[in-house]
């Protein structure tokens, strides 16, 4: 018996698909840390705002009270 060679036609082709792959997959890692981050920081800005929203409101509706 011979010795069979086996040639794969475009395996440089998948190799880069599969090196393009990775990279997109750790840019899109980095865009939903980013995002994370960036949600994280506006749900700490929405609760400081709404902490300053009731204190204003009980502020004004202690005026009201107080001024009948």
């Amino acid at each position: 018996m011979g010795r069979e060679v086996v040639y794969l036609v475009g395996s440089e082709a998948v190799q880069l698909a599969g090196h393009q792959m990775r990279s997109a997959a750790e840019e899109i890692r980095r865009s939903v840390g980013f995002f994370e981050s960036a949600l994280r920081q506006h749900q700490q800005f929405m609760d400081e705002w709404l902490e300053r929203f009731k204190e204003a409101m009980k502020d004004e509706s202690e005026a009201e009270d107080g001024g009948s």
